[in-house]
Formats: structure tokens, C-alpha cells, sequence
């Protein structure tokens, strides 16, 4: 009999903690990608506040925010005092994020890179921390079948072609002053373009610094500009010169992404891929809108 009631107690206990935890679970997000897979996995109401790179969903444009992801301020976190934190492992300072641990706050350090084992992972690893997993299944079982169609169309466009056939594709966003930084091959956003059946047209690593005279020598098939850096349209980018001069230029292949779309390796990647091998392959595909 004392056992049942022991049962039955733990069990109550259970079930209040649960609810407790669906109530206030109190969430801080640092990470652009973090903070979109918490809300697609529905807990976007639990967010007590977010980094400034997290741009979407746009209704995130509502929810405190806490400063640069990079630049993690320490007190002004504990100021909060949220019940947990996600962070992306690329977040800084490191030794400020770990220290969270130290005041009770219970601290998940999510995998962060440019590859699609690593978006999965990111998912299955937050949904875990929200008890989301049957959403999370949903939404890979979804990108799964987007990221197969992608990969088929593109190995068919290009079966019994030279790998020359890909176009070179360039990636700029604006940091003022008619200055362009490019995304390097090693960044998500050099990866993205690979995996979407592009060439990167950066031999670089990281992101550099690209002027209009060195773009013409490097001569892309596609340039894409991040939207997010900026507020000069399409048409005045076709009027430069140098611009102008490039295959893209030429042929009218100027344009636009999201950032953290075309970087956020997240549960809008299938989308990227496929808005991006629209773009490389003249919307030749099926899914292509």
C-alpha cells in the first residue's frame, strides 16, 4: 500500500514538475539557429530573450535582447535569471557561457557546424532539452526528403558534364562605405553553396575583403548579396561597373539571401538548398517555385 502511494506520489511529482517546466521553463538563446529551432519546435512563447542575430522567425523581433552572440555580457544574462540556456558552440566568450552552470542555470552547448550531420543534430539536441523529439522526427523526416530531391536534381544536371559546368558563385554582404566582405570556402556559407551544386569563387577559408576591381578579376557566374547587410537594391548593383562587367553582371545573375537562411544550418536548411539551386540552375527543377 505505501508503495502505491509512493508511486502515485512521485508520479504527481512528476506531472507538476512537467508542467511547471511547459509553463516557465524561462529560455535564453544564443544563436540565430538556436533561437529559429526552439520555435519551430514550439516553444517560441519560453523565450525570456535572445541574441541579435536571431532574425527570424520575424515575431522574435518583440523578445529582449540580450546583445551580440559573440559578445556574450555575463551580467546582463544573470540580470534575467532564466532557468536555461541554449548557446551555439560558436558563441563567446567561452568562459563567460560556461560560467552559467555556476549560478543554477542549467547550460546546453548545441554542435554549430557547416554540415547537414550537424543541423540534424542540433535539432535532435534541442528538442531533447524541450521533450519535443516526436516534433523534432516531423521536421527531419521533412528536410530529409527536401535535401534528397535537391541532391538527385543536381547530380542528374550535371551527370556526364565536366564539374567546370557548376557555376561560380559568389556570396558578398556590405560593411559600409562600398566595402564587401565574401564568404571563404570554409564558412557555412562557402559549404551551403557547395552543397546546393555551386563553386565557390573564394579560394579563402574565412570571410575577406573583396572590392568591386578584385570581384571582376574573379569573374562569378552568381553573385548573391546578403539582405541583411545593406540597403542598396539589385538595380543600382547591376549599375556598377565593375559589377556589371562580371558573368553575373552580364547574364543578370545578381541575387539576395537571408544571412542566417543561407548560414543558419538549422530546420530551414532543405529551404536554402533548394532556393539556392533554383538560383544556380535557372529554376529548372521541379520544386523550384
Amino acid at each position: 500500500m505505501i508503495k502505491n502511494i509512493n508511486k502515485i506520489f512521485l508520479a504527481s511529482l512528476l506531472c507538476f514538475s512537467t508542467f511547471l517546466y511547459a509553463k516557465n521553463p524561462s529560455i535564453i538563446s544564443i544563436g540565430g539557429s538556436m533561437s529559429e529551432t526552439i520555435c519551430a519546435l514550439g516553444h517560441e512563447k519560453d523565450l525570456k530573450a535572445v541574441d541579435t542575430s536571431s532574425i527570424y522567425p520575424l515575431s522574435l523581433k518583440k523578445i529582449k535582447k540580450i546583445g551580440y552572440w559573440l559578445q556574450v555580457p555575463k551580467e546582463g544574462i544573470l540580470s534575467l535569471s532564466p532557468k536555461i540556456i541554449i548557446a551555439s558552440e560558436l558563441a563567446k566568450p567561452k568562459k563567460t557561457i560556461n560560467s552559467f552552470k555556476k549560478f543554477g542555470i542549467k547550460t546546453y552547448i548545441i554542435s554549430d557546424k557547416p554540415s547537414l550531420k550537424s543541423a540534424k543534430e542540433k535539432i535532435r539536441k534541442i528538442a531533447e532539452i524541450l521533450h519535443e523529439e516526436k516534433q523534432a522526427n516531423e521536421i527531419l523526416k521533412k528536410m530529409d526528403k527536401k535535401i534528397f530531391l535537391v541532391k538527385n536534381a543536381i547530380i542528374n544536371k550535371n551527370k556526364n558534364k565536366n564539374k567546370n559546368t557548376k557555376p561560380k558563385v559568389l556570396f558578398l554582404f556590405s560593411i559600409g562605405a562600398g566595402q564587401n566582405l565574401g564568404a571563404g570556402k570554409g564558412t557555412k556559407v562557402g559549404k551551403m553553396i557547395n552543397l546546393a551544386g555551386g563553386v565557390n569563387a573564394l579560394k579563402t577559408q574565412n570571410f575577406v575583403k573583396v572590392s568591386p576591381e578584385s570581384i571582376l578579376k574573379i569573374n562569378p557566374d552568381i553573385i548573391i548579396f546578403s539582405s541583411n547587410h545593406g540597403k542598396e537594391n539589385l538595380s543600382t548593383k547591376y549599375n556598377n561597373k565593375n559589377l556589371s562587367l562580371t558573368n553575373a553582371g552580364k547574364n543578370k545573375k545578381f541575387f539576395t539571401m537571408n544571412m542566417l537562411l543561407i548560414s543558419g544550418f538549422s530546420v530551414r536548411t532543405a529551404n536554402a538548398l533548394e532556393d539556392l539551386s533554383c538560383m544556380f540552375y535557372k529554376n529548372s527543377f521541379g520544386y523550384c517555385k
